[in-house]
């Protein structure tokens, strides 16, 4: 491989690199201010100044010692200027968290803002008999919005209409430290961590419960519908006995009807029977009434027939014979050849 020569790399670059360098320029990047420091100097007010024209001494000298503590804290690069907090300084003793809420809300030419927490700094060693303590003279304020911040503390900061020209308020956005800051994050995300099986065991607890209402109601339906069902059978087996007992009293009136037809002809003819019976006994008794003989044919007569009553009458008949020839010792004689001696 052949080498250029210098002159013709030279004549190269030379037109290159003020391209490149432009171009290194525009994709600068801008350097992000993590800390919000330029919020530092808004209110800030320096004596000399017109805004320091109605100030008393007393005030500028508490808004000095502001700004060097403020000074001291941002040295320090764990220390971040708020975007929505502001701190209140030189306010009335009287004043509570309710009532500077109250005129955050409304100290923008009437337009309400979205002010979230709202405190006051007591001393709490000296407590009256409420039980607060008494007021430090200064607060904090929690806004949802930066914009809101910042238009409240332009309207509010040395403004003698709110609390008096003698008690103008120092109003700053609040410093607070990163730190601090980190660690309540970490402890509200390990309570979220915390909180997040209960409430997916509550879930679980929830779809159990429905669950378990689901099966119950199926159940109370089921039932329900089987005692539909038993019902609606209970009901046709009372229709079906109900036809079939209609059925089987018709056939029983009809067989009654005929028992009692049989019944009434064979009592007519035991009736007939009867009375010809007692006919026959009182001719009987005509032969003999005395004798004891005639009392069996009468007791007789009752159960058997006519065949058999004709027959006892015949040897009724034949014994009064035989006594009247033989006389009383007709045992003696032979039943087959007795009418021969």
């Amino acid at each position: 491989m052949r080498k250029r020569p210098l002159s013709v790399t030279l004549a190269v670059t030379k037109g290159k690199v003020p391209q490149l360098l432009a171009e290194k320029d525009t994709t600068k990047k801008t350097p992000r201010d993590k800390r919000n420091l330029y919020l530092a100097k808004e209110g800030v007010i320096m004596p000399g100044t017109e805004a320091a024209a109605g100030l008393s001494k007393s005030d500028l000298q508490k808004r000095q010692k502001a700004e060097e503590e403020k000074k001291v804290k941002l040295k320090m690069p764990h220390f971040i200027v708020s975007k929505t907090r502001l701190c209140f300084r030189n306010l009335p003793l009287h004043i509570d968290d309710k009532k500077l809420s109250e005129v955050l809300r409304t100290v923008c030419d009437g337009k309400p803002k979205t002010v979230g927490k709202v405190r006051i700094m007591r001393n709490m060693e000296r407590v009256d008999s409420s039980g607060l303590g008494r007021s430090k003279g200064f607060g904090f304020a929690e806004f949802k919005g930066h914009d809101d911040a910042l238009d409240v503390l332009r309207a509010t900061n040395n403004n003698p209409a709110i609390f008096g020209a003698d008690r103008r308020p120092i109003v700053e956005f609040a410093i607070e430290n990163s730190l601090i800051l980190q660690r309540l994050e970490q402890r509200k995300t390990k309570n979220l961590q915390k909180v997040q099986p209960r409430e997916s065991n509550s879930e679980m607890k929830t779809e159990k419960n429905k669950r378990k209402r689901e099966r119950s109601e199926n159940r109370k339906r089921k039932r329900v519908r089987k005692d539909e069902n038993a019902n609606e059978s209970v009901d046709k087996s009372v229709k079906t006995t109900e036809t079939v007992s209609s059925n089987v009293d018709s056939s029983n009136k009809l067989e009654k009807n005929w028992y009692v037809s049989k019944f009434n002809g064979l009592k007519k003819k035991q009736g007939r029977n009867m009375v010809k019976q007692k006919g026959v006994a009182s001719k009987s008794q005509d032969f003999d009434p005395n004798t004891k003989n005639s009392d069996k044919l009468n007791s007789r007569s009752k159960h058997k027939g006519k065949a058999d009553w004709e027959e006892e009458k015949f040897n009724q008949i034949v014994e009064k014979y035989k006594t009247k020839l033989f006389g009383e010792n007709t045992k003696q004689l032979k039943a087959s050849r007795w009418f021969d001696a």
